[in-house]
C-alpha cells in the first residue's frame, strides 16, 4: 500500500507523511508533535511506524516541531549538508539522534521504508533546499515546494512520476494588493521565492504533458492565495491550451492547518 498525507501545508507550516505498506516516511516537521500523532493515528500508524524524516531545509514552518518530534519518535534525520549546518548554528539539532545527508542527484534506498530517493535542487532562500522524488518499483512521487524557480534538474525528475505535490504559493494580483512590506513581496515573487499559482500551473502543463496522473497543490499562502483562486488559476490555464486533464478527477489542494485526505500513489 502506497499512501501519501499532508498534515500541514502552508507558509505557517509544512509536513507530509509518506507510506509504503505500514512504514513511514516524513516530510519535514513543521506541525506540533499532537498533529503528527494524530495523522498518523488516522492511518492506523503511530511514532515507532517512522522510518525515516527528510528536511526539505531549515526555515522555520518546515523544522518548527523538530526538537519535540525527534525526542519522541527517534527517527533518523536525512537533510543536505547546508541545512544540517544551519540548523546546528541555532541548536535545533538533538545530539543523541542519527543524521544522514542527502545531495542533490545522488540516490539513495531507505530500506527501513521500503523506498528510493532522489533529492534535488530547487531555488530558494535557504541554505542548500531540496525537493525528492520517491520510488518503489515502478511508482515514482515527486515532492517540490519552496522555490522561486523550476530547475531543469527538477523539471525532468518530477516527469517522471505518476503523482506530484507541487507548490502553487501566491496569486501575483492579491500579492501586489497585500499587506506584505514592499521586500517581501520582492522576495516571495523573486527567483529565489515561492511559486505562483500561474508558474505552477504552467510546470503543470509540462507535466500533464510528460504522463503525471495527479497533482497536488500545495503550500498555499494564507495572505496572499486561496484553494479557490489556486484551481481558478490552474483550471484556467489548461482551458486555454485545450489541455485533456480532468481537473476535477486529478487535481487536489492541500489544506493548510489540518491534515488532507489520505491519497495512493
Amino acid at each position: 500500500m502506497r499512501r501519501i498525507r499532508t498534515i500541514v501545508s502552508g507558509s505557517s507550516g509544512n509536513a507530509t507523511l509518506v507510506e509504503v505498506d505500514g512504514r513511514f516516511v516524513v516530510i519535514d516537521v513543521g506541525c506540533t508533535l499532537r498533529a503528527l500523532r494524530a495523522g498518523l493515528r488516522d492511518l492506523g500508524a503511530d511514532l515507532d511506524d517512522i522510518a525515516a524524516i527528510l528536511l526539505t531545509h531549515e526555515h522555520y514552518d518546515h523544522v518548527k516541531g523538530l526538537g519535540p518530534i525527534l525526542r519522541a519518535a527517534r527517527a533518523e534525520v536525512y537533510a543536505s549538508e547546508g541545512t544540517l549546518a544551519s540548523l546546528d548554528k541555532t541548536d535545533k539539532l538533538p545530539s543523541e539522534v542519527r543524521y544522514r545527508l542527502l545531495r542533490a542527484g545522488h540516490e539513495l534506498d531507505l530500506p527501513a521504508a521500503d523506498l528510493g530517493v532522489l533529492p534535488f535542487a530547487v531555488s530558494h532562500d535557504a541554505a542548500e533546499p531540496l525537493g525528492f522524488v520517491f520510488s518503489h518499483g515502478e511508482h515514482r512521487l515527486g515532492y517540490m515546494t519552496d522555490t522561486g524557480q523550476v530547475e531543469a534538474d527538477a523539471r525532468r525528475n518530477l516527469a517522471g512520476c505518476g503523482r506530484v505535490i507541487l507548490e502553487s504559493n501566491y496569486d501575483p494580483q492579491m500579492l501586489r494588493d497585500g499587506p506584505y512590506p514592499y521586500l517581501l513581496k520582492m522576495r516571495i515573487q523573486g527567483r529565489q521565492g515561492h511559486l505562483s499559482n500561474f508558474a505552477a500551473a504552467e510546470l503543470a502543463h509540462f507535466l500533464i504533458e510528460q504522463g503525471v496522473e495527479q497533482i497536488t497543490l500545495a503550500h498555499l499562502s494564507r495572505e496572499n492565495n486561496s484553494p479557490a483562486q489556486a484551481r481558478r488559476t490552474f483550471l484556467q490555464y489548461l482551458d486555454n491550451r485545450s489541455v485533456d486533464w480532468s481537473v476535477e478527477d486529478n487535481l487536489t489542494i492541500a489544506p493548510r492547518l489540518q491534515a488532507s485526505a489520505t491519497l495512493v500513489w
